[in-house]
């Protein structure tokens, strides 16, 4: 029965995100530090001596770090410390979008932590003091809580006393635990931090008293200042607080560097296959898998353990975890043999959480696809770690999801034909060498034996990318030309924030990285809004409207309703598409002839398209390149909707500004000015291409005044009354 209200009571009150769990955690991890280490200085200052001494302090401060780190390690990891929060960001141990909640969370616990002191010891510091609460001289009782400089130290001597002592602390924290190193025993890390702390106290204490630590000195010192101590705190030993502040940042950045470049860089990974628990080159791939061995299985020495954990998606966020050992698991999760198999693949993680994206992926899949089994494959333990550690052990989790579809061929029968895997960033990686782990003539359908990818952030930066340009694939999609996407600038942060909350920083600087999964999960959602993609050498060539073809397959559909079309050679494909879903933008190439263009220009042209089902409404077109003799002019425009049959187009010509202004002063000097000729184009053939139904058709003027257009003249030009349906067809067949 308790047990039972116990549950209740969890599933009412206990907090669901993780962030504000770890927010109490650092709170009273460091309240705890406080209260252990500041109430050993303030007994052994009140008892004047006689029930503490320097080293008593020092056992204060080294069992309260002990007890904070057993306290809040397993939840937040026990930072209790700005300067060792801001070390794990720095080493990609602590996601950046935490590090202000780790550290208001400290400053408020050693506060609070303070205010305990004060209170436990209130008559003790009124007896000594005779109420008057002083922050230097014989009385002090200021050093209780926060620390003061040494006579003989100066600013300068402080501040590196703060960086040489806080660096020691992060160095030895960060050899203690780390398992690529000899480490501490497991359960013995917090006893190993208090000792650092002690060694540090009768090493380096005689300055200042080691604060090492902004949120201990700083918190309490706010505290001394309301509490009746005033403000000569803050102005006591030449304005020493910042020093305790400050230094202790830069020693914890000082202290992972020094760690990172002569321990951590070059150590090998260890071999995580005993482990139970747990960007990149492309942004996403899509793949079948080979089949296994030479009786469908992978020869691997038994028993094998899985580095990574297999999830069988239920629907909404319920998951249901997959024993490769036990596969009768598979069963009790609901597991259809008869039903095609779906793998999701995440790549490298900052915060080792798994992103949103994948649960609504996974729940696109099943929606649309229904009868349909989706594994997601959870490899965090190992994506949570440096990048260059994380790439190194993309081979190990390829081979976990080999052998998961090695053993279903061998207990199940299952096909590895029926299995698609779908990575991203690295999970691109992995799916690829899940793939090379499978050996035999049946091939995973998609991945060996089709492999389409999606190139979403190829955009350099000081010679490095995210993505990459080479094609990789059969089919390789470049939206937006492959290195960046309409509505991930800077400047749409506001947006972001709006829908995403404080996470909204977060999701511009992924933006378009993580726009080829959202791509993807478009040809899923939308299936009468299909992207359509186009072969073309280069993104140059593309925006010019020269490769709207399809004959031959070279046009596909972006997504998951891709055709299927194995070709000996790489096919780059190009397209446009909208900033937000659905993406599908129409496309449509323009050619238009100048014909006797005597002057070299750039004209600029207004146009407008009419169709059966809608209207473009007005383009701006500007030709960049100059136009003279008989020239036949390409370009490229896209459409968030589609016109159906194209019926009308009017354009209008911006004229060049010289000529403009000399046009309308002819007119107002010279009477007879209304009778000069205008400057004119002179255009011969009109034509306009859709993309999407390969149609092209073919205008001519609408009355028979010839094909001239005046500046800042309308010209209507309909379709020819001989571009008949048949004639496009059999053109275009």
């Amino acid at each position: 029965m308790e047990n039972e209200s116990l549950r209740k009571m969890k599933e009412k009150f206990g907090l669901r995100q993780d962030i504000l769990k770890e927010f109490l955690a650092e709170f009273l991890g460091i309240f705890v530090l406080i209260l252990f280490g500041c109430g050993s200085v303030a007994q052994t200052v009140l008892s004047k001596g006689a029930l503490g001494e320097p080293l008593t302090i020092h056992i204060g401060f080294t069992l309260g770090v002990m007890m904070a780190v057993y306290m809040a390690g397993g939840v937040s990891g026990a930072h209790v410390n700005p300067a060792v929060s801001l070390a794990m960001v720095i080493l990609g141990k602590l996601p950046l979008k935490k590090f202000p909640v780790y550290v208001v969370a400290q400053f408020l616990g050693a506060f609070a932590g303070s205010c305990a002191v004060y209170v436990l010891y209130y008559d003790a510091l009124m007896n000594y003091t005779k109420g008057e609460l002083a922050v230097t001289g014989e009385n002090a009782t200021a050093n209780i809580f926060a620390s003061y400089p040494a006579e003989h130290l100066s600013v300068l001597n402080g501040f590196v006393d703060q960086v040489i002592a806080t660096g020691a602390l992060i160095l030895c924290i960060l050899a203690i635990t780390d398992r690529k190193n000899i480490g501490a025993p497991k359960g013995m890390e917090p006893l190993c931090i208090g000792l650092i702390i002690m060694a540090i106290g009768v090493s380096m204490g005689l300055n200042c008293g080691y604060p090492i630590n902004p949120a201990r000195d700083l918190g309490p010192r706010i505290f001394t200042a309301v509490a009746g101590w005033g403000m000569e705190v803050f102005r006591a030993g030449d304005c020493w607080w910042w020093i305790p502040v400050a230094g202790p940042m830069v020693g914890g950045a000082v202290g992972a560097g020094i760690y990172f470049l002569l321990i951590d860089l070059h150590q090998p990974e260890p071999d995580r296959r005993a482990q139970t628990n747990v960007q990149d080159k492309y942004e996403i791939i899509t793949m079948r898998v080979k089949d296994t061995g030479e009786n469908g299985i992978l020869k691997l020495k038994e028993p094998y353990v899985s580095s990574s954990v297999f999830r069988l998606f239920l629907g909404g966020e319920d998951t249901c975890t997959l024993d490769t050992l036990q596969l009768h698991t598979l069963t009790s999760c609901g597991f259809n043999s008869s039903n095609p198999l779906i793998i999701i693949t995440h790549g490298w993680s900052v915060d080792g959480m798994m992103e949103n994206w994948v649960i609504r992926l996974a729940s696109t899949l099943k929606l649309n696809l229904v009868d349909v089994n989706v594994v997601i494959t959870d490899w965090l333990s190992l994506a949570q770690q440096h990048y260059p550690t994380a790439v190194q052990s993309t081979r190990t989790v390829g081979k976990d999801i080999a052998y998961l579809l090695g053993s279903l061929k061998e207990k199940y029968q299952y096909s590895a034909r029926k299995a698609h895997l779908i990575g991203y960033s690295l999970g691109a990686h992995i799916s690829g060498f899940a793939g090379s782990y499978l050996e035999g003539s049946e091939k995973i359908g998609r991945i060996t034996e089709f492999v389409d990818a999606i190139h979403t952030f190829t955009h350099e930066r000081l010679g490095l990318s995210v993505g990459i340009k080479q094609a990789v694939a059969h089919y390789d999609f470049y939206p937006n030309g492959g290195d960046f996407q309409p509505g991930c600038d800077l400047q749409n942060i506001y947006e972001h924030i709006t829908e995403y909350g404080l996470l909204g920083f977060e999701q511009t600087v992924k933006c378009a990285h993580e726009r080829s999964v959202h791509l993807f999960i478009d040809s899923l959602l939308n299936k009468d809004k299909q992207s359509m993609a186009y072969r073309c050498s280069d993104n140059n060539a593309f925006v010019k409207g020269i490769c709207l073809d399809c004959r031959k397959n070279r046009c596909n559909t972006l997504g998951y309703n891709i055709k299927k079309v194995r070709t000996g050679r790489s096919k780059r494909l190009y397209l446009k598409t909208r900033s937000r879903m659905p993406f599908k933008l129409y496309h449509y190439q323009f050619r238009i002839q100048f014909v006797n263009q005597m002057e070299k220009i750039e004209p600029s042209l207004t146009i407008s398209l009419t169709g059966t089902k809608e209207e473009s409404g007005e383009l701006a077109i500007t030709i960049n390149e100059n136009i003279s003799g008989n020239t036949t002019v390409t370009f490229l425009i896209t459409l968030d909707k589609d016109l159906g049959d194209l019926m009308l187009l009017k354009v209008h010509w911006e004229g060049p500004a010289l000529w403009t202004n000399v046009w309308n002063r002819m007119q107002t000097i010279i009477p007879w000015g209304s009778q000069l000729r205008k400057p004119q184009l002179s255009l011969g053939s009109i034509s306009v291409k859709a993309g999407e139904t390969q149609e092209r058709t073919l205008f001519c003027s609408m009355k028979n005044d010839g094909q001239n257009i005046e500046v800042s003249q309308d010209k209507v030009f309909v379709r020819c009354k001989d571009d008949t349906p048949k004639q496009r067809k059999r053109k275009h067949s």
